[in-house]
């Protein structure tokens, strides 16, 4: 009895505060290290990949090993992950001379205080090293033939020799998988990463094959951890639970308390880009449809998802499908003061009335051909930019593609300004429908249509920002590249509506 009272009155033990943010730092000397063969070593064939969950405590401006498995006298295998001049990075090797980095992320002052995930892949089908960051995939290296895997053991915080410690960035977590990630795996990867505030315990589209977890440990002692604090002597892989995949401690590598509640807005994705584009620069780079435009006279619509930075620009044409008299396209004044879209009647074209955009941010125009009321409609900012004069009729274009980045009218104007995504239909939306198209692309971040009007729809974003083939996500089709364009650059969700 007394015992329980005691028990009752008894001070609860210092306990580990599961809503803060503790990473890994590392020193010369000071790392963790796998036993050989052990963690992720690779795979040439079925294809594999890494990411890491990142405190930025200052700009990397030399060069310091975050992770590597590679032979240090001759460097023939395996794979890395430094941040050097003031970026992030992946190498893969596949002798003393073939390897390839993959194209950076730069790290600036806004990241620095904040948490940045970072992930590499190689994919066997393209020979081709991929970078990701920032909710997407950020760039593809160029062609390194077959990877080979890597014999020496996974170390972390220090390059093989003990050199190049990782002095700007804490380690929090890392994981890595088997297999090739799709667009949406990668997206829904960088959402459970930040949702949890860790590497998640599972993965859709590849096979998870390792997973450390500093936070995992910490929870498990469930102890004040105060800044500076011995690191754990040990990180268990929680996929595994081999020994020869678990980091062990070497040197003196300590915890250090990051001083933030682990919310989302930590994490540099919060408000950095997601949308990817791409700028077409002349009127020979576009991508064109495999099929025929399938507008009808009796009333039709089309949705483009743009971006229009400030500046000095020349007047643009984003998207069309016309001949010299019939058809449709979308254009941009110069400096992209407004923008408007013309049709077709078998003779002449006449334009839509005009909207000013709003430049530095994303935005949808929405078009439409209104042939009960003989109007030419355009929405901009989820409202309609007048309604313009009447118009007699729309003649659709006979056996002509659609154009993304020009128009076949006009080929000496290309659109340089990145497209983000397009959709069209059959029928005439009314305001609801078209400001519930508004609603949906803001609250998904994806290019979306119409709910049973939508035959045409194309995500540049999905299909990895200026693709070969861009996928038509709402019927039989794709759009293929032509010419050269560019990826433009990355976007982030600040719309003009």
């Amino acid at each position: 009895m007394l015992g329980t009272e005691l028990a009752d009155f008894a001070e609860p033990l210092p306990a580990f505060d599961p809503s803060r943010l503790y990473g890994l730092a590392f020193g010369s000397g000071n790392y963790y290290d796998t036993q050989p063969g052990g963690g992720e070593v690779g795979d040439g064939t079925t294809g594999f990949g890494a990411f890491y969950l990142l405190h930025v405590a200052s700009i990397p401006a030399t060069t310091q090993i975050v992770f590597n498995n590679v032979p240090f006298a001759s460097p023939s295998a395996g794979h890395t992950l430094q941040g050097a001049s003031s970026a992030l990075r992946g190498t893969a090797y596949r002798d003393t001379t073939n390897n390839t980095l993959t194209p950076s992320r730069p790290v600036t002052s806004t990241d620095v205080g904040r948490l940045v995930v970072f992930g590499y892949a190689y994919d066997p089908g393209t020979t081709r090293l991929r970078a990701y960051a920032d909710r997407q995939e950020v760039g593809i290296g160029t062609a390194m033939s077959t990877y080979v895997a890597a014999t020496l053991s996974s170390r972390l915080g220090v390059y093989r020799d003990g050199s190049l410690p990782t002095t700007s960035l804490r380690v929090l977590s890392s994981l890595t998988y088997r297999g090739v990630l799709s667009a949406a795996n990668v997206t829904a990867l960088f959402d459970a990463i930040r949702t949890a505030g860790d590497m998640p315990t599972s993965l859709t589209g590849a096979t998870l094959t390792h997973r450390w977890s500093l936070r995992d440990v910490l929870v498990a002692a469930n102890v004040i951890v105060p800044d500076g604090s011995p690191a754990p002597t040990t990180l268990p892989d929680t996929v595994t639970a081999a020994s020869a995949d678990a980091y062990t401690k070497v040197g003196a590598p300590v915890v250090r308390d990051l001083g933030a509640v682990a919310t989302p807005r930590m994490f540099t994705y919060e408000t950095t880009p997601i949308y990817r584009g791409s700028d077409q620069g002349s009127s020979a780079n576009y991508h064109v449809s495999s099929f025929d435009d399938a507008t009808l006279a009796s009333g039709f619509w089309w949705a483009l998802l743009g971006y229009f930075p400030a500046g000095t620009n020349a007047a643009t044409v984003l998207a069309g499908a016309a001949t010299a008299s019939a058809g449709w396209d979308v254009r941009v004044a110069a400096n992209h003061a407004t923008a408007s879209w013309s049709m077709g009647d078998g003779t002449t074209y006449t334009s839509s009335a005009t909207s000013v955009l709003s430049t530095g941010r994303v935005s949808l125009l929405v078009g439409t051909w209104d042939q009960a009321n003989l109007r030419q409609r355009l929405y901009n900012n989820r409202l309609e930019a007048g309604t313009g004069t009447a118009r007699t009729a729309y003649a659709p274009p006979a056996a002509t593609k659609i154009f993304l980045g020009r128009s076949p009218r006009d080929a000496g104007t290309a659109g340089t300004r990145p497209i983000l995504g397009f959709a069209q239909g059959n029928g005439t939306p009314t305001l609801a429908q078209v400001q519930a198209l508004y609603d949906a692309i803001a609250s998904t971040d994806s290019m979306q249509g119409i709910p049973g009007m939508t035959s045409v729809l194309v995500d540049y974003t999905l299909d990895g920002g200026n693709p070969a083939t861009l996928t038509n996500r709402a019927g039989a089709g794709t759009f293929a590249r032509t010419g050269s364009p560019t990826l433009g650059q990355v976007y982030s969700r600040a719309y003009s509506w």
